[in-house]
This record gives structure tokens, sequence and C-alpha cells, in this order.
């Protein structure tokens, strides 16, 4: 079965084809390997400062073997695959829960680029804390410290966009976090193994995914598999036409994470009464509410599933969807 690290689920579909095809990378160089030693060290200045604020924090004593990574390892079983990472540490409540950490270490200009957009401008961040939120089944705490100056940010990451691994976080922010902020992921986890079915696909038909140009293109190790297709430098386009549509675009997002927001508030405000007061049905301000308690979904184990039956019965209970197109949209800094 394939295994894909958590870290490089967010990495451009081709390099990750290319992987899979055993394509040869250009060598890590030895500015390579000192820049990663140094930031390494970098953590531990950070957790040390977590600590500092009060936080009991649990941690891999010894390297995890075969992976040959320092970390606390998890992992997913999924049909096709299986995701493994290593957890930089957890937070130990005091109730006794524990909190997934992810600690970042950035230089000044990138440290102010996530201070200032979060994961919108670090989608691969985003990709391997939505598998580590799903594998924790927890909100998660985000530390990135400024290289240069030990500035701290603070937040705590919630799913939101999941639904299918929503963590209530009500009540979360407590004395503990007071001060955090608490932001949501631009990825799901779903949209990641759809991502990732996909590469799978392409790898069994022996040719490499189509491209998905990024910030990362610049400093890929199989950009030269780019060379006369699809370039990983963006055009920027001035037709009347396409820059109205991004702009429509970009305010309609905009428009409805405000939406979301104010429905998720109102929701909150909604259920709370008919919890409090009893009152399962009732109407209020134009809409009509009919509260039924808590209550869980059904899913099936496609993994566990696989193992059970024949192949041929798996083929009749799957469903292949019709083709759609597939394009990836995000807003970018003005």
């Amino acid at each position: 079965m394939t295994v894909y690290s958590m870290s490089e689920t967010g990495l451009c579909p081709r390099v990750l084809s290319a992987i899979r095809l055993g394509n040869t990378s250009l060598p890590i160089t030895k500015e390579d390997e000192e820049r990663l030693e140094y930031y390494t060290s970098l953590e531990e200045v950070a957790a040390l400062k977590l600590t500092l604020e009060g936080f009991s924090l649990e941690y891999a004593k010894e390297t995890c073997q075969p992976c040959n990574r320092h970390g606390i390892h998890v992992e997913i079983d999924e049909a096709l695959f299986k995701l493994v990472g290593h957890l930089d540490r957890r937070i130990i409540l005091d109730d006794g829960r524990k909190i997934p950490v992810e600690i970042k270490c950035l230089g000044p200009s990138s440290w102010k680029r996530f201070r200032d957009s979060q994961f919108e401008d670090f989608l691969e961040y985003a990709a391997q804390e939505a598998c580590y939120l799903r594998v924790e089944k927890s909100p998660g705490v985000y530390w990135v410290m400024n290289r240069d100056t030990g500035g701290v940010l603070r937040y705590i990451v919630n799913n939101v966009k999941d639904v299918m691994s929503t963590i209530d976080t009500t009540g979360f922010l407590n004395e503990d976090f007071k001060g955090w902020a608490e932001i949501a992921l631009p990825v799901t986890y779903d949209n990641i193994i759809d991502k990732l079915n996909l590469v799978e696909m392409d790898v069994a038909e022996g040719h490499l995914c189509d491209p998905q140009p990024g910030d990362w293109c610049f400093f890929c190790r199989f950009k030269y598999l780019c060379e006369g297709k699809k370039s990983g430098k963006k055009e920027i386009l001035t037709n009347p036409d396409l820059v109205e549509a991004g702009h429509l675009y970009r305010q309609s997002t905009e428009d409805k994470k405000l939406a979301e927001e104010r429905i998720d508030r109102a929701k909150s405000v909604l259920i709370n009464y008919s919890k409090s007061s009893g009152t399962d049905k009732y109407s209020a301000g134009g809409v009509s509410v009919s509260y039924h308690g808590l209550t869980t979904r059904t899913s099936i184990d496609a993994g566990l599933l696989k193992t059970l039956v024949s192949e041929d019965i798996m083929k009749k209970v799957t469903k292949e969807s019709k083709p759609f197109e597939s394009c990836i949209i995000r807003s970018i800094g003005e």
C-alpha cells in the first residue's frame, strides 16, 4: 500500500505522482540540510516558549522507526493508501484532554504573511494540519514563532469547513487559551483524499498528474518535469471580462464566509434557547426552529470493506461520478 506523509499531502499533484513513479528529483544541497537542521533547533526554542506559558507538553523522546522522523507517530488508513504523520507536541490540559500542537518557525517576511492571511497563503501547511485534526479528533494548537525576533502567533485551529470532522469548540477557548485567535482551514480532509485518489489513478495509468502552479514552483526539485509544459509562473491577465470575474469571485467568497459566520452565531443562539428552555419547536424573526438534540452521521469504512469483500463486489458498490471540471480558485493578496 502506498504511504504518504501528512506533511506532503499539500504538494503539487505532479510532484506526488513523480515521486510515486520513481522520477529523480534535483539533489538536496548541503545548504538545504543545514537549513533543516537550523529550523529543527528553532523548534525546540519555540516549544520552550510554550512551556513557559504554563502548558504541559507530551513529545517523542526518540526518533520514530522506521520513518526516521522525530515526532509523535500518527497514521490513517484509507482505501488506496496510508497517511503517516509526526506531531510536534501535544498539550495535556488539566482535565486530561490532549491537544495536538504544530510548531512553525518562519522568517520575518513569512511570519508576517501568516499573521495577515494565515493558511490562505500556506496551503501546504493547511493540508498537513487537516490530517492532524482528523487523526486526533480534536482542535489543534498552531504555534508560529518569528525566527529573528522570537515573537509568537497563537492560534486554535478548527476545520469548521470539513462537515464530517467538525469539532465542537464551544467553551474550548477557556482561560488556558484566553486571547488566542481561532482560525479555520481553507481545505478539508476530504479535499486531500480526493486529490490523492486522483494521483493514485494517474500513477496506475503510468503518467504524471497535471501540475498545480504556485509559490512552491521556485523551490520544486521536480520542476524540470514541467519544462515545455505548464509553467510554474502564473500569467497575470488584464482581460476586462476575466478581471471582472475574478473580482466577483473574490468578493462573493468573502461575502459567503461572512454569511457562514453569521449563520453559525445565529444558529448557536437558537439552539441554546431550545436546550435551556426545553422548547423543541418555535419560530422567531421569520425562521422556524425544530431542535432534535444530538445526533451522529453513519459512514462506510471503505478500507475495512475492501478487506471483507471480493474485488468484484467492490466494483459493484463503487460508483464513479460524472466527469466534472477540476479547478482550484483562491483569493490572493492585492
